[in-house]
Protein backbone atom coordinates (compact mmCIF):
# COMPACT_ATOMS: atom_id res chain seq x y z
CA UNK A 1 0.00 0.00 0.00
CA UNK A 2 1.45 3.33 -1.09
CA UNK A 3 1.31 6.13 1.47
CA UNK A 4 1.13 9.71 0.27
CA UNK A 5 0.53 12.99 2.13
CA UNK A 6 -2.78 14.67 1.37
CA UNK A 7 -5.00 17.49 2.58
CA UNK A 8 -8.63 17.04 3.58
CA UNK A 9 -11.48 18.67 5.46
CA UNK A 10 -13.83 17.14 7.98
CA UNK A 11 -16.49 18.32 10.44
CA UNK A 12 -16.80 17.05 13.98
CA UNK A 13 -18.23 18.23 17.26
CA UNK A 14 -16.14 19.04 20.28
CA UNK A 15 -15.80 21.34 23.26
CA UNK A 16 -13.47 24.27 22.64
CA UNK A 17 -12.48 26.72 25.36
CA UNK A 18 -12.76 30.24 24.03
CA UNK A 19 -10.33 32.98 24.95
CA UNK A 20 -12.93 34.50 27.23
CA UNK A 21 -13.48 31.26 29.16
CA UNK A 22 -9.74 30.67 29.46
CA UNK A 23 -9.31 34.17 30.88
CA UNK A 24 -12.04 33.62 33.48
CA UNK A 25 -10.58 30.27 34.55
CA UNK A 26 -7.13 31.80 34.82
CA UNK A 27 -8.32 34.61 37.07
CA UNK A 28 -10.34 32.21 39.22
CA UNK A 29 -7.22 30.26 40.05
CA UNK A 30 -4.70 32.97 40.92
CA UNK A 31 -4.62 34.53 44.43
CA UNK A 32 -5.28 38.20 45.06
CA UNK A 33 -1.65 39.32 45.25
CA UNK A 34 -0.81 37.69 41.94
CA UNK A 35 -3.96 39.14 40.41
CA UNK A 36 -2.81 42.61 41.38
CA UNK A 37 0.42 42.13 39.40
CA UNK A 38 -1.44 40.67 36.41
CA UNK A 39 -3.82 43.64 36.24
CA UNK A 40 -0.99 46.15 36.36
CA UNK A 41 0.64 44.29 33.48
CA UNK A 42 -2.63 44.36 31.53
CA UNK A 43 -2.84 48.12 32.00
CA UNK A 44 0.62 48.48 30.48
CA UNK A 45 -0.17 46.32 27.44
CA UNK A 46 -3.74 47.47 26.72
CA UNK A 47 -4.06 51.24 26.09
CA UNK A 48 -7.86 51.06 26.38
CA UNK A 49 -7.66 50.17 30.10
CA UNK A 50 -6.90 52.73 32.76
CA UNK A 51 -7.12 53.11 36.51
CA UNK A 52 -10.28 54.76 37.77
CA UNK A 53 -8.29 57.04 40.09
CA UNK A 54 -6.47 58.54 37.12
CA UNK A 55 -9.54 60.56 36.07
CA UNK A 56 -11.26 62.07 39.11
CA UNK A 57 -13.38 64.26 36.81
CA UNK A 58 -15.48 61.23 35.88
CA UNK A 59 -16.68 60.78 39.45
CA UNK A 60 -17.67 64.46 39.60
CA UNK A 61 -19.43 64.52 36.22
CA UNK A 62 -23.00 65.87 36.39
CA UNK A 63 -25.82 63.44 35.99
CA UNK A 64 -27.78 63.31 32.74
CA UNK A 65 -31.08 65.14 32.73
CA UNK A 66 -34.25 63.12 32.47
CA UNK A 67 -35.08 62.24 28.91
CA UNK A 68 -31.60 62.96 27.53
CA UNK A 69 -29.73 60.22 25.76
CA UNK A 70 -26.60 58.95 27.52
CA UNK A 71 -23.26 59.56 25.75
CA UNK A 72 -22.66 55.82 25.44
CA UNK A 73 -25.84 55.34 23.42
CA UNK A 74 -24.98 58.28 21.13
CA UNK A 75 -21.56 56.77 20.59
CA UNK A 76 -23.10 53.42 19.73
CA UNK A 77 -25.50 54.91 17.14
CA UNK A 78 -22.87 57.07 15.46
CA UNK A 79 -20.43 54.22 15.24
CA UNK A 80 -23.06 51.87 13.83
CA UNK A 81 -23.95 54.37 11.08
CA UNK A 82 -20.31 54.90 10.16
CA UNK A 83 -19.61 51.19 9.66
CA UNK A 84 -22.59 49.72 7.84
CA UNK A 85 -21.38 46.70 5.90
CA UNK A 86 -22.75 43.17 5.88
CA UNK A 87 -19.28 41.79 5.20
CA UNK A 88 -17.82 43.38 8.33
CA UNK A 89 -18.06 41.39 11.58
CA UNK A 90 -20.60 42.51 14.12
CA UNK A 91 -19.30 45.50 15.99
CA UNK A 92 -19.27 45.37 19.79
CA UNK A 93 -21.91 47.12 21.82
CA UNK A 94 -19.99 50.13 23.09
CA UNK A 95 -22.65 50.83 25.70
CA UNK A 96 -21.34 47.80 27.58
CA UNK A 97 -18.08 49.67 28.13
CA UNK A 98 -19.65 52.90 29.38
CA UNK A 99 -22.68 51.64 31.21
CA UNK A 100 -23.24 53.60 34.40
CA UNK A 101 -23.31 50.52 36.64
CA UNK A 102 -20.58 48.50 35.06
CA UNK A 103 -17.88 50.45 33.29
CA UNK A 104 -16.06 52.05 36.16
CA UNK A 105 -15.15 49.13 38.37
CA UNK A 106 -15.42 45.47 39.15
CA UNK A 107 -14.83 45.87 42.89
CA UNK A 108 -16.99 47.08 45.78
CA UNK A 109 -19.30 50.01 45.27
CA UNK A 110 -17.58 52.28 47.78
CA UNK A 111 -14.23 53.70 46.78
CA UNK A 112 -11.68 53.44 49.55
CA UNK A 113 -8.37 55.22 49.25
CA UNK A 114 -5.89 53.00 51.03
CA UNK A 115 -2.16 53.54 50.83
CA UNK A 116 -0.21 50.34 50.33
CA UNK A 117 3.55 50.10 50.64
CA UNK A 118 5.12 47.84 48.08
CA UNK A 119 7.21 45.09 49.59
CA UNK A 120 10.66 45.28 48.00
CA UNK A 121 12.51 41.94 48.25
CA UNK A 122 15.90 42.27 49.90
CA UNK A 123 18.48 39.55 49.44
CA UNK A 124 19.44 38.11 52.82
CA UNK A 125 22.81 36.74 53.81
CA UNK A 126 23.37 33.04 53.26
CA UNK A 127 24.42 30.64 55.99
CA UNK A 128 27.95 30.47 54.57
CA UNK A 129 28.26 34.28 54.57
CA UNK A 130 27.07 34.57 58.18
CA UNK A 131 29.42 31.85 59.41
CA UNK A 132 32.41 33.08 57.40
CA UNK A 133 31.97 36.58 58.78
CA UNK A 134 32.48 35.15 62.28
CA UNK A 135 35.26 32.80 61.26
CA UNK A 136 37.38 35.59 59.75
CA UNK A 137 37.87 36.94 63.26
CA UNK A 138 39.27 33.60 64.45
CA UNK A 139 41.64 32.56 61.66
CA UNK A 140 45.00 34.11 60.86
CA UNK A 141 46.93 34.43 57.63
CA UNK A 142 45.85 34.06 54.04
CA UNK A 143 46.38 30.29 53.94
CA UNK A 144 44.20 29.60 56.98
CA UNK A 145 41.57 32.03 55.65
CA UNK A 146 41.50 30.22 52.31
CA UNK A 147 41.19 26.89 54.12
CA UNK A 148 38.36 28.30 56.25
CA UNK A 149 36.51 29.50 53.17
CA UNK A 150 36.77 26.03 51.63
CA UNK A 151 35.53 24.34 54.82
CA UNK A 152 32.59 26.74 55.12
CA UNK A 153 31.76 26.01 51.49
CA UNK A 154 31.48 22.32 52.40
CA UNK A 155 28.60 22.98 54.82
CA UNK A 156 25.28 21.52 53.68
CA UNK A 157 21.90 23.16 54.32
CA UNK A 158 21.79 21.52 57.78
CA UNK A 159 25.12 23.10 58.77
CA UNK A 160 26.96 19.77 58.79
CA UNK A 161 30.28 18.75 57.20
CA UNK A 162 30.10 15.30 55.65
CA UNK A 163 33.67 15.00 54.30
CA UNK A 164 36.43 13.72 56.58
CA UNK A 165 39.49 15.74 57.55
CA UNK A 166 41.62 13.59 55.25
CA UNK A 167 39.39 14.28 52.25
CA UNK A 168 39.41 18.02 52.87
CA UNK A 169 43.19 18.06 53.45
CA UNK A 170 43.80 16.20 50.18
CA UNK A 171 41.51 18.57 48.25
CA UNK A 172 43.19 21.79 49.43
CA UNK A 173 46.75 20.52 49.95
CA UNK A 174 46.79 21.05 53.71
CA UNK A 175 47.51 18.76 56.65
CA UNK A 176 44.80 17.04 58.64
CA UNK A 177 45.92 18.93 61.75
CA UNK A 178 45.33 22.26 59.99
CA UNK A 179 41.90 21.13 58.85
CA UNK A 180 41.00 19.94 62.36
CA UNK A 181 42.10 23.29 63.82
CA UNK A 182 39.90 25.26 61.40
CA UNK A 183 36.89 22.99 62.05
CA UNK A 184 37.39 23.39 65.81
CA UNK A 185 37.18 27.17 65.36
CA UNK A 186 34.17 26.77 63.08
CA UNK A 187 32.33 24.78 65.74
CA UNK A 188 32.55 27.75 68.13
CA UNK A 189 30.57 29.98 65.73
CA UNK A 190 26.89 30.76 65.83
CA UNK A 191 24.44 29.09 65.56
CA UNK A 192 25.64 26.41 68.02
CA UNK A 193 26.09 23.02 66.40
CA UNK A 194 27.46 24.34 63.13
CA UNK A 195 30.27 22.28 61.59
CA UNK A 196 29.21 18.96 63.15
CA UNK A 197 29.79 15.64 61.35
CA UNK A 198 26.58 13.95 62.49
CA UNK A 199 23.51 14.47 64.66
CA UNK A 200 25.17 13.29 67.85
CA UNK A 201 28.09 15.71 67.54
CA UNK A 202 25.68 18.50 66.58
CA UNK A 203 23.68 18.05 69.79
CA UNK A 204 26.83 17.78 71.92
CA UNK A 205 28.14 21.05 70.50
CA UNK A 206 24.92 22.77 71.48
CA UNK A 207 25.11 21.44 75.04
CA UNK A 208 28.70 22.67 75.23
CA UNK A 209 27.59 26.12 74.07
CA UNK A 210 25.05 26.11 76.93
CA UNK A 211 27.72 25.20 79.45
CA UNK A 212 26.27 21.74 80.08
CA UNK A 213 29.33 19.66 79.27
CA UNK A 214 29.46 16.72 81.70
CA UNK A 215 25.78 17.00 82.66
CA UNK A 216 23.34 14.07 82.62
CA UNK A 217 22.11 15.15 79.18
CA UNK A 218 25.72 15.21 77.95
CA UNK A 219 26.38 11.72 79.32
CA UNK A 220 23.20 10.38 77.72
CA UNK A 221 24.30 11.66 74.31
CA UNK A 222 27.94 10.73 74.74
CA UNK A 223 27.60 7.28 76.31
CA UNK A 224 24.08 6.01 75.62
CA UNK A 225 23.36 7.14 72.05
CA UNK A 226 22.02 3.79 70.86
CA UNK A 227 19.67 3.39 73.83
CA UNK A 228 18.53 7.01 73.42
CA UNK A 229 17.53 6.48 69.79
CA UNK A 230 15.49 3.46 70.90
CA UNK A 231 13.89 5.39 73.80
CA UNK A 232 15.14 2.85 76.37
CA UNK A 233 15.08 5.22 79.33
CA UNK A 234 15.15 2.47 81.96
CA UNK A 235 18.23 0.94 80.35
CA UNK A 236 19.97 4.32 80.26
CA UNK A 237 19.20 4.95 83.94
CA UNK A 238 20.58 1.53 84.85
CA UNK A 239 23.79 2.01 82.84
CA UNK A 240 24.46 5.53 84.09
CA UNK A 241 23.28 4.75 87.65
CA UNK A 242 21.01 7.80 87.59
CA UNK A 243 17.36 7.98 88.75
CA UNK A 244 14.84 7.47 85.97
CA UNK A 245 13.26 10.90 86.45
CA UNK A 246 16.68 12.51 85.88
CA UNK A 247 16.98 10.65 82.59
CA UNK A 248 13.56 11.87 81.61
CA UNK A 249 14.53 15.46 82.39
CA UNK A 250 17.71 15.01 80.37
CA UNK A 251 15.81 13.72 77.34
CA UNK A 252 13.41 16.65 77.62
CA UNK A 253 16.42 18.95 77.59
CA UNK A 254 17.85 17.19 74.54
CA UNK A 255 14.52 17.58 72.76
CA UNK A 256 14.94 21.38 72.89
CA UNK A 257 18.14 21.24 70.78
CA UNK A 258 18.23 21.95 67.04
CA UNK A 259 19.15 18.96 64.85
CA UNK A 260 19.75 21.22 61.81
CA UNK A 261 21.25 24.51 63.06
CA UNK A 262 22.17 25.64 59.56
CA UNK A 263 18.50 26.11 58.74
CA UNK A 264 18.25 28.81 61.40
CA UNK A 265 20.26 31.03 59.04
CA UNK A 266 18.66 31.18 55.62
CA UNK A 267 18.43 33.66 52.79
CA UNK A 268 14.94 32.58 51.82
CA UNK A 269 12.35 35.33 51.86
CA UNK A 270 9.57 35.06 54.42
CA UNK A 271 6.27 34.18 52.81
CA UNK A 272 3.43 36.22 54.25
CA UNK A 273 -0.17 35.07 54.02
CA UNK A 274 -2.59 37.55 52.49
CA UNK A 275 -6.22 36.48 53.04
CA UNK A 276 -8.24 36.60 49.83
CA UNK A 277 -11.57 36.51 51.66
CA UNK A 278 -12.77 37.73 55.04
CA UNK A 279 -15.58 36.28 57.13
CA UNK A 280 -16.86 38.51 59.92
CA UNK A 281 -19.59 37.89 62.45
CA UNK A 282 -22.10 40.70 62.60
CA UNK A 283 -24.73 40.01 65.21
CA UNK A 284 -25.87 36.43 64.75
CA UNK A 285 -24.95 36.27 61.04
CA UNK A 286 -21.66 35.87 59.20
CA UNK A 287 -20.78 38.21 56.35
CA UNK A 288 -18.40 37.26 53.55
CA UNK A 289 -16.58 39.78 51.43
CA UNK A 290 -13.56 39.87 49.17
CA UNK A 291 -10.34 41.37 50.50
CA UNK A 292 -9.61 43.22 47.26
CA UNK A 293 -8.73 46.73 48.43
CA UNK A 294 -5.28 46.45 46.83
CA UNK A 295 -6.66 45.44 43.42
CA UNK A 296 -6.75 48.37 40.98
CA UNK A 297 -10.19 49.55 39.85
CA UNK A 298 -10.29 49.43 36.05
CA UNK A 299 -12.41 51.06 33.37
CA UNK A 300 -12.29 51.67 29.65
CA UNK A 301 -10.55 54.92 28.80
CA UNK A 302 -12.90 57.78 27.86
CA UNK A 303 -10.23 59.10 25.51
CA UNK A 304 -11.15 56.36 23.02
CA UNK A 305 -14.63 57.81 22.51
CA UNK A 306 -13.20 60.38 20.09
CA UNK A 307 -11.11 57.73 18.38
CA UNK A 308 -14.17 55.55 17.73
CA UNK A 309 -16.28 58.50 16.53
CA UNK A 310 -13.66 59.68 14.10
CA UNK A 311 -12.76 56.23 12.82
CA UNK A 312 -15.79 55.73 10.53
CA UNK A 313 -15.02 53.40 7.67
CA UNK A 314 -11.34 54.32 7.65
CA UNK A 315 -8.36 52.05 8.04
CA UNK A 316 -9.72 48.52 8.70
CA UNK A 317 -6.51 47.49 10.49
CA UNK A 318 -6.84 50.36 12.94
CA UNK A 319 -10.50 49.54 13.50
CA UNK A 320 -9.62 45.88 14.03
CA UNK A 321 -6.88 46.84 16.49
CA UNK A 322 -9.15 49.05 18.55
CA UNK A 323 -11.95 46.49 18.44
CA UNK A 324 -9.59 43.78 19.66
CA UNK A 325 -8.33 45.93 22.54
CA UNK A 326 -11.87 46.86 23.53
CA UNK A 327 -12.97 43.22 23.46
CA UNK A 328 -9.96 42.31 25.57
CA UNK A 329 -10.80 45.06 28.05
CA UNK A 330 -14.43 43.96 28.25
CA UNK A 331 -13.47 40.32 28.79
CA UNK A 332 -10.98 41.35 31.45
CA UNK A 333 -13.50 43.37 33.44
CA UNK A 334 -16.13 40.66 33.09
CA UNK A 335 -13.62 38.00 34.20
CA UNK A 336 -12.68 39.97 37.32
CA UNK A 337 -16.33 40.58 38.17
CA UNK A 338 -17.09 36.89 37.61
CA UNK A 339 -14.16 35.94 39.83
CA UNK A 340 -15.38 38.21 42.63
CA UNK A 341 -18.93 36.88 42.54
CA UNK A 342 -17.87 33.23 42.27
CA UNK A 343 -15.41 33.46 45.17
CA UNK A 344 -17.98 35.10 47.42
CA UNK A 345 -20.67 32.56 46.49
CA UNK A 346 -18.31 29.64 47.15
CA UNK A 347 -17.21 31.03 50.52
CA UNK A 348 -20.79 31.79 51.51
CA UNK A 349 -21.70 28.17 50.73
CA UNK A 350 -18.72 26.93 52.76
CA UNK A 351 -19.63 29.19 55.68
CA UNK A 352 -23.24 28.06 55.59
CA UNK A 353 -22.23 24.39 55.41
CA UNK A 354 -19.62 24.74 58.19
CA UNK A 355 -21.64 27.00 60.49
CA UNK A 356 -20.89 24.74 63.47
CA UNK A 357 -17.16 25.20 62.89
CA UNK A 358 -17.46 28.98 63.02
CA UNK A 359 -19.50 28.70 66.20
CA UNK A 360 -17.69 25.93 68.11
CA UNK A 361 -14.33 25.15 66.46
CA UNK A 362 -12.53 22.37 64.57
CA UNK A 363 -14.18 19.56 66.52
CA UNK A 364 -17.50 20.49 64.87
CA UNK A 365 -16.15 20.52 61.32
CA UNK A 366 -18.42 18.59 58.96
CA UNK A 367 -17.29 16.33 56.11
CA UNK A 368 -17.47 18.22 52.84
CA UNK A 369 -16.23 17.71 49.30
CA UNK A 370 -15.74 19.95 46.28
CA UNK A 371 -18.74 18.32 44.66
CA UNK A 372 -20.95 19.27 47.63
CA UNK A 373 -20.12 22.96 47.25
CA UNK A 374 -20.29 22.79 43.46
CA UNK A 375 -23.81 21.36 43.60
CA UNK A 376 -24.86 23.96 46.13
CA UNK A 377 -23.50 26.91 44.16
CA UNK A 378 -24.41 25.51 40.75
CA UNK A 379 -20.89 25.23 39.29
CA UNK A 380 -18.61 22.33 38.40
CA UNK A 381 -16.37 20.91 41.11
CA UNK A 382 -13.28 21.74 39.01
CA UNK A 383 -14.31 25.40 39.25
CA UNK A 384 -14.55 25.07 43.03
CA UNK A 385 -11.05 23.57 43.00
CA UNK A 386 -9.76 26.59 41.08
CA UNK A 387 -11.46 28.99 43.48
CA UNK A 388 -9.98 27.34 46.57
CA UNK A 389 -6.48 26.65 45.23
CA UNK A 390 -3.79 28.67 47.01
CA UNK A 391 -6.27 31.05 48.65
CA UNK A 392 -6.79 31.89 52.32
CA UNK A 393 -9.73 33.16 54.32
CA UNK A 394 -9.64 35.22 57.50
CA UNK A 395 -12.25 34.08 60.01
CA UNK A 396 -13.03 34.91 63.65
CA UNK A 397 -11.19 31.67 64.49
CA UNK A 398 -8.03 32.50 62.54
CA UNK A 399 -6.67 32.43 59.02
CA UNK A 400 -7.18 29.14 57.15
CA UNK A 401 -6.55 27.93 53.62
CA UNK A 402 -9.83 27.41 51.81
CA UNK A 403 -8.88 23.76 51.31
CA UNK A 404 -8.99 23.34 55.10
CA UNK A 405 -12.78 23.19 55.12
CA UNK A 406 -12.87 20.11 52.86
CA UNK A 407 -12.30 16.67 54.34
CA UNK A 408 -13.28 13.05 53.87
CA UNK A 409 -16.10 11.25 55.67
CA UNK A 410 -16.13 8.72 58.47
CA UNK A 411 -19.34 6.81 59.14
CA UNK A 412 -20.98 6.95 62.55
CA UNK A 413 -23.58 4.87 64.32
CA UNK A 414 -26.09 7.71 64.47
CA UNK A 415 -26.18 8.06 60.67
CA UNK A 416 -24.55 11.47 60.20
CA UNK A 417 -21.00 11.26 58.87
CA UNK A 418 -18.09 12.79 60.77
CA UNK A 419 -15.27 14.85 59.29
CA UNK A 420 -11.77 13.40 59.26
CA UNK A 421 -10.42 16.70 60.62
CA UNK A 422 -12.91 16.60 63.50
CA UNK A 423 -11.80 13.04 64.30
CA UNK A 424 -8.16 14.16 64.26
CA UNK A 425 -9.01 16.94 66.67
CA UNK A 426 -10.73 14.39 68.94
CA UNK A 427 -7.63 12.16 68.83
CA UNK A 428 -5.48 15.13 69.83
CA UNK A 429 -7.82 15.88 72.72
CA UNK A 430 -7.58 12.28 73.93
CA UNK A 431 -3.78 12.35 73.74
CA UNK A 432 -3.58 15.69 75.57
CA UNK A 433 -5.85 14.40 78.33
CA UNK A 434 -4.24 10.98 78.78
CA UNK A 435 -2.31 9.90 81.85
CA UNK A 436 1.32 10.48 80.98
CA UNK A 437 2.55 7.42 82.84
CA UNK A 438 0.01 5.26 80.97
CA UNK A 439 -0.54 6.78 77.50
CA UNK A 440 -3.31 5.60 75.21
CA UNK A 441 -2.37 3.14 72.49
CA UNK A 442 -3.83 3.34 69.01
CA UNK A 443 -6.08 0.40 69.78
CA UNK A 444 -7.43 2.05 72.96
CA UNK A 445 -8.06 5.32 71.10
CA UNK A 446 -9.92 3.44 68.37
CA UNK A 447 -12.13 1.73 70.97
CA UNK A 448 -12.90 5.05 72.67
CA UNK A 449 -13.91 6.57 69.34
CA UNK A 450 -16.00 3.51 68.51
CA UNK A 451 -17.72 3.93 71.87
CA UNK A 452 -18.56 7.50 70.82
CA UNK A 453 -20.19 6.14 67.65
CA UNK A 454 -17.35 6.75 65.17
CA UNK A 455 -16.59 3.73 63.02
CA UNK A 456 -12.80 3.80 62.81
CA UNK A 457 -10.08 1.15 62.69
CA UNK A 458 -6.84 1.08 64.64
CA UNK A 459 -4.73 1.56 61.49
CA UNK A 460 -6.74 4.68 60.65
CA UNK A 461 -6.00 6.07 64.11
CA UNK A 462 -2.31 5.33 63.55
CA UNK A 463 -2.42 7.10 60.17
CA UNK A 464 -4.08 10.19 61.63
CA UNK A 465 -1.66 10.21 64.58
CA UNK A 466 1.33 10.13 62.23
CA UNK A 467 -0.15 12.90 60.11
CA UNK A 468 -0.42 15.06 63.25
CA UNK A 469 3.17 14.10 64.18
CA UNK A 470 2.19 12.51 67.49
CA UNK A 471 4.56 9.85 68.84
CA UNK A 472 3.54 6.32 69.60
CA UNK A 473 2.29 5.48 73.09
CA UNK A 474 5.60 3.93 74.17
CA UNK A 475 7.44 7.14 73.25
CA UNK A 476 4.89 9.38 75.00
CA UNK A 477 5.20 7.56 78.29
CA UNK A 478 6.39 9.75 81.17
CA UNK A 479 7.79 8.38 84.40
CA UNK A 480 6.45 10.06 87.57
CA UNK A 481 8.85 11.89 89.79
CA UNK A 482 9.53 10.74 93.32
CA UNK A 483 6.59 11.54 95.56
CA UNK A 484 4.09 11.59 92.66
CA UNK A 485 3.64 7.85 92.27
CA UNK A 486 1.21 7.56 95.17
CA UNK A 487 -0.89 10.55 94.17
Amino acid sequence: MEMKPRLGMEMRQGLVMTQKVQLMLKFLQIPTLELQQVLHQEILTNPVLELEEEDPIVDEAPKEEAGSEPPAAVLEDQYAEASKSEEEPKEPDWSEFYHEEYDTSFTKGESEEVEFLEKVPVAGATMQEVVMEQLRLLVRGEEETALAEYVVGMLDDRGWILDSNAQIAEAVGATEEEVAAVIAKLQTCEPPGIGARDLRECLLLQLRARGLEGSVAWRVLDEQWDNLTKRKHAEIARELKVPLERIQEATDQIATLRPHPGRLVTADDIRYIYPDLIVEKIGDAYEVYLNDRSIPRLRVSRAYEGVLLGMGSGDPKAREYVQGKLNSARWLIQAIEKRRRTMIRVMEAIQDEQRDFFEHGVSHLKPMTLQDIGSRVGIHESTVARVTKGKYVQTPRGVFPMKFFFSSRLHTQWGEDASAKAVKERIRELVDGEEKNSPLSDDRIAKILQGEGIQIARRTVAKYREQMKIDKAQFRKRHPKRGEAGE
